[in-house]
């Protein structure tokens, strides 16, 4: 178990690198209007370091840092070091490692390691519970929600609040038919398990709500364009009326109302 715990602590450190580069590029793309969907695309890369253990060298890589920073022996040397190719950091964070003791029956790295690795099972285990309960609740209370969402994930339903008519109906029903064409659930249920699995990772959370917010304004930019932006004030309107306390993002789910409100409504 040590071996997997110590690999996921690589594969978070190099995406936290990654994800801070797509922070960038995702402003850049903010200042050039680029389209939205772009801002989507380039999370895959972040998903990419948070799932595979190596990398794919080349010109324009994102991660200047040896693929494994923490050796898989740390534990075991007498003088820990970590790897990552950049000498001031790795004499900084090697410096603060406890030494191994020549009469100790454990180095103090193991044991550090070892309670390391029972807090993220741990975390892991409390994430799945809580999203499993979040989206059941949320199901099971629909007619109780007063926000129209996409649910399921083999054959994806739309939850319509009652309540809506005319344009509002439309833009509410476009919106989330456009969801489930793009499978935006699969892609944030996936998102949500590799948050699970790196929960302690601030820059996992990070990419896991910009990728949320991202999903959704390339959904608003494609319904406009197919409705016409003289729809822009109406749907507007629309998605303020309809905007959701941000809780309902601890469950998979898609809904209208989630997510970057104010940059939605200047889209």
């Amino acid at each position: 178990m040590s071996n997997l715990f110590v690999t996921v602590l690589n594969m978070s450190v190099t995406a936290a690198f990654v994800i801070a580069a797509l922070c960038l590029a995702r402003l850049a793309l903010r200042r050039m209007r680029a389209p939205k969907w772009i801002s989507c695309a380039l999370w895959a890369a972040a998903g990419f370091r948070l799932v595979f253990p190596f990398s794919i060298e080349g010109l324009f890589s994102l991660v200047p840092l040896n693929a494994e920073i923490i050796p898989r022996d740390i534990a075991m040397r007498t003088i820990p070091r970590i790897d990552s190719g950049i000498r001031v950091i790795d004499d900084a964070v090697s410096a603060v490692l406890p030494a191994a003791t020549p009469a100790a029956s454990m180095n103090p790295l193991q044991a550090w390691i070892a309670v390391g690795e029972y807090v993220w099972i741990f975390g892991v285990a409390a994430m799945v519970v809580y999203a499993a309960n979040s989206y059941v609740r949320l199901v099971c209370r629909r007619d109780s929600v007063a926000a129209p969402f996409v649910y399921g994930f083999v054959k994806p339903k739309i939850h319509i609040p009652g309540g809506l008519s005319g344009e509002a109906l439309r833009y509410v029903t476009l919106h989330e038919q456009t969801h489930i064409r793009r499978r935006d659930y699969l892609v944030k249920l996936f998102a949500f398990a590799l948050l699970c699995v790196h929960w302690f990772n601030p820059f996992a959370w990070l990419a896991f709500a910009l990728l949320c917010a991202d999903m959704e304004m390339a959904c608003d930019e494609r319904v406009l364009r197919e409705l016409g932006m003289g729809a822009k004030a109406g749907y507007s309107q629309t998605l303020l009326s309809l905007s959701i306390n941000r809780r309902i993002l601890s469950a998979p789910p898609i809904a209208f109302g989630e997510g970057g409100i104010k940059e939605r409504v200047n889209l």
